[in-house]
């Protein structure tokens, strides 16, 4: 039986499943750390006919900018895509009394946590719960965050921009 490697698997994966699947083609070899996103890119490289080629090499940017979800990908590329937004670290390490979270996006500057949360990772009791933990040990050192949903980031990435925004402003203007 024929094989081929892990990464040239995801790269064709990609561009036989459905538009609506194709992230996890990407991400979820990444996620389990299969590949890497320089062996995805050499893959790409090799692959002379990648249907959806250009979102994947889209994707792979958005990797290498810190998205570790399609969701994250789609929150950079629609949603916080403006420089008003350009201070916004992805994937920024928090300390809390020894425990270590990681925001999806971080503003040094008001202290504010912006988590973009799909179904798939957010919606189980356990890992809620885990949610609302986090938040309120962040809460108790002056970290606000504000979680937006799948739905919200995919299509309403405007009153995403005007809820974050006004956020920052109000966090920016306190004493």
């Amino acid at each position: 039986m024929a094989t081929v490697a892990p990464p040239i698997a995801a790269v064709q994966a990609f561009g036989d499943l459905p538009v609506s699947r194709r992230g996890e083609a990407l991400f979820h070899p990444l996620r389990a750390g299969v590949v890497s996103p320089e062996d995805l890119r050499d893959a790409v490289e090799i692959v002379p006919r990648v249907r959806g080629r250009k979102d994947f090499l889209r994707l792979l940017d958005a990797v290498a900018a810190g998205a570790e979800s399609w969701l994250e990908a789609e929150g950079m590329r629609r949603v916080f895509n403006t420089t008003e937004f350009a201070q916004l670290l992805p994937q920024h390490v928090l300390d809390v009394d020894g425990v270590r979270y990681r925001a999806d996006l971080y503003d040094t500057n008001t202290r504010t946590v912006i988590e973009l949360d799909g179904s798939q990772f957010h919606d189980s009791s356990p890992r809620r719960v885990r949610d609302l933990r986090r938040d309120a040990a962040l809460a108790s050192i002056g970290i606000l965050t504000i979680r937006l949903s799948y739905r919200d980031v995919v299509e309403r990435p405007e009153w995403c921009r005007r809820t974050v925004r006004a956020a920052l402003d109000a966090r920016a203007k306190r004493p």
